[in-house]
């Protein structure tokens, strides 16, 4: 590797200052000593991985690593409080005390690193950084002037990545190391804060991140914001319990940045964190999703629930779900532009272990357009789904459904509920996000809730790549797929949730556990609407609200609770006494009702046994 300085860089700009950062505090904290746990912060431009306790800082765009190694002299972790965008930590050293706050833009290619003495104290004196530039491993042109250094290669698409510390160095040193890369080390005098700022993209937006700079203290303070449950527009909780609500707000914002991101992974990860996206209400990452799928094209099948399934098909299941979410008709529309039926014809005869999932595809495909497609196109679908000359109702409408065969296309329909029937085998690990899911399709509420909780409360707490990652495998990071299970198992098995926009319904079917006594969920998205659940039990009364809160038209609520008694006493729908046709399944009770949600709706349940 050679390292040359090039003027046609272009000298960077004027120096950038920046204020104090880590005095916004975010909605999302997750607080505890530091230790050898990794971390991962997210935006949608670049993220930002490490160890809790030594640092170690290694800066990504999507999949590229473009900086490693970052190193200080002022001591390791002592405690850390993170946040999805930002993670402070206590480090002890030779100096004392000392805070670093990395955080990352929510929306810029563009990262930063302060240390700063805690609030009331100081601390001056000569502070070392180093850190390695990799925007290639092998020819960089770089160009520095002060505390400034901006370098590229051509090898990479001209990723260019720029580095700024504050205030400007007393000394710089730039090296080759043997394994490549550019380190870059810098001693810094006088008092702090000292700030790192880190920029990567093309030289034009890499440039345009590092002016943003100066006004990092607003982007943190948007990022606290975004963090901020009232100001998501997806369905979130309301329980007061912290591993219950921050899970799934800390969720969708690590599905929604990795999507963004472009973060490279297999297509049974995309395919599980697009489902999930859905089952929050959004709408634009789970159309990043399908887009993800389809560029996968006819790669390798990946296996769903043990079954080989085509990226295809993938794409398929996620369009048609999307348009059942948004009632737009375009995403499933093109799909069904793309279809090749003579191409699927062979694949119904050549891979008859993965065209059970094709026919789920097809059949969501059809609900998703009975609204916007001929009914030659319908029929045409619902024929190219037979399986063994019979029609399998797989992917009905999701008000009512089919019995379906065993295997791991009915798991499927029953996980995201759209069969009944008999519980098909469950063949999936055992404490996974998948395995509580399953259990809530499989009628076992009190199991699924004890593991979906442990679940939400481990991926919040560590997660292979850090607090609130939820098993992201390996470096870069990638998609966070058992955060989109974990979510698809509270909107489909915890709270039944089946948007059908196009026919402006949803399905509320609530499976919740016996020792449940209170639950509520806001921002459930069906078309432009939105719907809001609450439950409350006392005693052996269980009682069921639902609420459209936003919408300019009433949408239809199918309410079918499922409450832990055998034997139902009484049903009253707003106050009213009102006698509604149940169902008993072995120790509890369906309790169907259709309500119009032009009000406040109320469903109680007198309940024995």
């Amino acid at each position: 590797m050679a390292i040359s300085f090039d003027p046609a860089l272009g000298a960077p700009g004027p120096d950038v200052r920046v204020g104090r950062l880590g005095l916004t505090e975010p909605p999302l904290v997750n607080a505890g000593p530091a230790g050898a746990a990794p971390f991962l912060l997210d935006g949608e431009k670049i993220a930002v991985t490490g160890v809790e306790a030594r640092g170690d800082h290694a800066f990504w765009l999507g999949s590229l690593l473009v900086a490693e190694g970052l190193a200080t002299d002022v001591g390791s972790g002592a405690n850390v409080v993170a946040a999805p965008a930002a993670i402070r930590r206590e480090l002890v050293g030779p100096r004392g005390t000392v805070i670093e706050t990395t955080f990352v833009t929510p929306t810029l290619p563009l990262a930063a690193v302060q240390w700063s003495a805690p609030v009331g104290g100081s601390w001056s004196g000569r502070m070392e950084v180093a850190i390695t530039l990799l925007p290639d491993r092998r020819t960089l042109r770089h160009h520095a002037r002060g505390g400034i250094v901006r370098c590229a290669s051509d090898e990479k698409g001209g990723v260019t990545a720029e580095l700024r510390v504050h205030p400007e160095p007393v000394a710089l040193e730039i090296s080759e190391p043997r394994d490549g890369g550019m380190h870059v080390r810098v001693s810094v005098d006088g008092p702090a804060p000292v700030t790192l700022l880190l920029a990567a993209g093309t030289l034009e937006a890499s440039s345009r991140a590092m002016a943003a700079g100066a006004h990092l203290d607003s982007y943190e303070a948007r990022a606290a914001s975004d963090a901020d449950p009232g100001t998501l527009d997806t369905l979130v909780t309301a329980t007061g319990v912290r591993e219950v609500d921050h899970s799934v707000v800390w969720a969708t914002l690590r599905l929604r940045s990795a999507f963004a991101r472009g973060a490279d992974a297999p297509a049974a990860d995309v395919f599980w964190s697009g489902l999930g996206a859905l089952a929050v209400g959004d709408p634009a990452t789970a159309a990043l999703a399908v887009e993800t799928l389809r560029r996968k094209g006819a790669g390798p099948a990946p296996r769903i629930l043990g079954v080989p399934a085509s990226p295809e098909a993938l794409a398929t299941i996620l369009a048609a779900r999307l348009t059942l979410l948004s009632g737009d008709p375009a995403p499933a529309r093109r799909a069904l532009a793309e279809l090749d039926p003579s191409a699927l014809r062979e694949r119904r005869s050549a891979e008859p272990d993965s065209w059970a999932l094709w026919c789920h595809a097809l059949n969501a495909l059809a609900d998703a357009l009975r609204f916007g497609a001929s009914d030659e196109e319908i029929e045409g679908l619902r024929e190219t789904a037979t399986l063994s000359h019979r029609r399998r109702g797989i992917g009905r409408p999701p008000l009512v459904g089919d019995p379906d065969p065993a295997g791991a296309p009915a798991l499927l329909g029953r996980l995201l509920g759209t069969s009944e029937g008999p519980p098909p085998s469950m063949s999936v690990s055992e404490g996974t996000p998948l395995e509580a899911w399953a259990r809530w399709a499989a009628d076992d509420p009190a199991g699924a809730w004890t593991v979906w909780r442990a679940q939400a409360g481990l991926g919040l707490a560590s997660g292979e790549a850090g607090r609130g990652s939820w098993d992201v495998p390996g470096r870069p990071p990638g998609l966070a797929s058992g955060a989109g299970v974990l979510l698809c198992g509270l909107a489909h098995g915890l709270l039944g949730l089946i948007p059908d926009a196009p026919s402006g319904r949803i399905r509320v079917a609530p499976a919740l556990p016996a020792h449940l006594a209170a639950f509520e969920a806001r921002g459930i998205r069906v078309g432009d609407a939105r719907v809001g659940f609450r439950f409350h039990r006392r005693g052996e009364t269980y009682r069921f609200e639902v609420e459209q809160t936003r919408g300019r038209v009433p949408m239809m609520a199918v309410l079918e609770p499922s409450v832990p008694a055998g034997r139902v006493v009484e049903t009253r729908v707003d106050g009213a006494r009102a006698d509604l046709e149940t169902r008993s399944v072995g120790s509890r009770t369906r309790v169907p009702v259709l309500l119009p949600l032009d009000a406040p709706r109320r469903l109680e349940v007198d309940a024995r046994g």
